[in-house]
């Protein structure tokens, strides 16, 4: 997945809930969403394949409490040199 890849909207998770929070809807999301995207619900379609695997990756990420932490923090990161090269275009 590329940088730019939001884990948070693929799972329709809020990106601003606290821990406990994030931790249930991954699970609960990841279940539903899985489901509904599943290549054996779509026959036929090309684009079920990378759908599905989008929900496996971000689920994988940030079902587990490090790559999420990882990830949360090159978010930030991103954010700022989003916003510092904003600013410097202004």
């Amino acid at each position: 997945m590329d940088e730019d890849t939001d884990y948070y909207r693929i799972l329709e998770i809020d990106d601003s809930a606290d821990e406990a929070t994030v931790k249930q809807a991954v699970k609960a999301n990841y279940g539903c969403l899985a489901r509904e995207h599943h290549l054996d619900k779509n026959p036929g379609d090309r684009n079920a394949t990378a759908r599905f695997q989008k929900i496996q990756y971000a689920f994988d990420i940030l079902s587990n409490d490090e790559k999420r932490k990882e990830y949360n923090e090159g978010r930030v990161g991103r954010r700022r040199e989003a916003a510092a090269r904003d600013a410097a275009a202004l």
